[in-house]
């Protein structure tokens, strides 16, 4: 467990869900489309 980890754990009290970790593996582009529930971003890995 890093740094980044133990604040996120002191500030939320809660550990952040599995996609909070995955969403740091991508670049978040714009905004593809969007409806009522929300909207669909280009996302690009950034790891292989």
């Amino acid at each position: 467990m890093g740094i980044t980890d133990f604040l996120e754990q002191a500030l939320h009290r809660e550990p952040q869900p599995d996609t909070h970790e995955k969403k740091k593996y991508y670049k978040i582009g714009k905004v593809l489309g969007s409806g009522t529930y929300g909207s669909v971003k280009e996302a690009v890995k950034t790891t292989t």
